[in-house]
This record gives C-alpha cells, structure tokens and sequence, in this order.
C-alpha cells in the first residue's frame, strides 16, 4: 500500500526534465510513452534549506565520465540499459568540490531508476547518493559549530545583563 502512494506522489510531481535541456514529463505523463524500449534515470538533487548558497552553483553530473547537462530539482536521464557509474558534486570555493557521491547503477530493459543527491550540510561532508529518501550528510557538524558559536555569545550576553542590573542597584 505504501508503494502506491509513493508512486503516485511521485506522479503528481512537477515536470521533470531531459538532460538536455528539454522538458518532455508533464505531472500526469509516464515516462517516454512512445518509446517502451527506452530506459530513465530519474535524478532528483536537492541541498538542504541552511546552506541555501549553494542554489547559485549548478550541480556537477557525470554519467560513465560523460558530463550530463542538469539542474536542481527533478531530472530525466534517457540512457541506454546496462552498468553505469553515476558521479555527482557541487563545485565551490573551499573545497573546489562539494558533496563528492558516486554510485553504481543498473539499469535493464524498460526500466526507469530513480536516484537521489543531497548535497551535504558541512562543505567537507560527502553527498548522499542512492534511492530515496537519503540522509543530510554533515548535519552535525554544523549544529555543533552553531552551536560552539551560540553559547559563548548567550554567556556573555548574560554575564553583560548580570553587569548591567548590578550597577543599576
């Protein structure tokens, strides 16, 4: 039962797109329906909402070393069946690549596969890769650098007002 729903949500999603550029899914369409011998790999990537300055880097995709044209979001692979290495990173300043994921897929006859990235939280965190849903990678690294952060700065915001109300009596 929950595979259907699952199915379905995926269905109801927005369009998906080629990559090349195109768009060929509407929300209600099925893969190729013109072509049953042809096979898919669904790509979906996202980043997670804290590290939102990633949305200005396109993501890097590379299918069997040949570099494929994507975008963030949902993603329409036509491929061939058979074997294929999967790379996928996010370039970036420090370190030049983040999120560095790769995964082997098979692919067979008819078949469409679908895949998910997640770009890691903490730059120096490896991407999730693989079938949904995937875990955010570097998560927490980052609460505990906030929270490194956050504590020294609420001690002496405390230790200011204890100074404050106690030159004020």
């Amino acid at each position: 039962m929950t595979t259907g729903r699952r199915a379905d949500a995926r269905k109801a999603r927005a369009s998906f797109r080629v990559g090349y550029g195109q768009n060929v899914l509407r929300s209600n369409q099925s893969p190729s329906p013109k072509d049953p011998g042809m096979n898919h790999l669904l790509l979906d990537l996202k980043y997670h909402w804290a590290v939102f300055g990633l949305a200005l880097f396109k993501p890097v995709v590379t299918l069997n070393g040949y570099p494929v044209p994507i975008r963030w979001g949902q993603n329409v692979i036509p491929v061939a069946p058979g074997a294929y290495h999967l790379h996928v990173h996010v370039p970036g300043i420090l370190p030049p690549r983040v999120g560095n994921a790769d995964l082997q897929v098979w692919v067979a006859q008819g078949q469409s596969v679908a895949v998910e990235y997640r770009a890691p939280v903490w730059s120096f965190s490896p991407g999730a890769l693989g079938p949904a849903p995937q875990p955010w990678n570097g998560l927490a690294y980052q609460l505990a650098l906030l929270g490194a952060l956050l504590i020294p700065l609420i001690l002496l915001l405390v230790l200011l007002g204890a100074v404050l109300v106690s030159i004020a009596n």
